[in-house]
């Protein structure tokens, strides 16, 4: 039961938390340069069929002037890089407003990530045969 409560404070509170960053609080910056390079090295090229990144179906972005495949799973990278990277991206939306503006390539690679983050939550209910008890406690608090 304990182990549960974690894991959905994690999902409902941490998740949410490293997105929107402290509120009213200078965040770390990384400066357009950072942020285009790292959007950059997260992505491949579509074309490039020796990439094991690109063997899925992926979503196909504008990076630095240049489409980009962005794959749904990301091995080798954990949850809390995951949400490290989101955090990254969303800080990027703002201090690179105008790239932001033109291409949505920060959003578009957050959301992704966010969507993994979800996924692997939802399947780590499923493998421990978490998931039905995560319904009871759901429908006992919000009747």
């Amino acid at each position: 039961m304990g182990f549960l409560r974690t894991v959905l404070f994690s999902v409902c509170i941490l998740t949410p938390a490293l997105s929107l960053g402290q509120q009213g609080h200078p965040g770390p910056k990384f400066g357009a340069l950072q942020c285009r390079a790292d959007a950059q090295k997260w992505t491949t090229d579509p074309s490039d069929d020796k990439d094991p990144r690109n063997l899925g179906v992926n979503t196909v972005i504008m990076v630095n002037g240049q489409f980009r495949s962005m794959s749904h799973a990301t091995p080798h990278v954990t949850v809390t890089g995951l949400m490290d990277r989101i955090h990254e991206m969303d800080v990027c939306r703002d201090e690179d407003e105008a790239f932001e503006k033109q291409f949505s390539t920060y959003s578009t690679i957050s959301k992704s990530y966010s969507e993994e983050v979800t996924f692997r939550y939802d399947y780590f209910l499923t493998r421990h045969d978490l998931r039905h008890q995560f319904f009871q406690e759901d429908a006992e608090m919000n009747k």
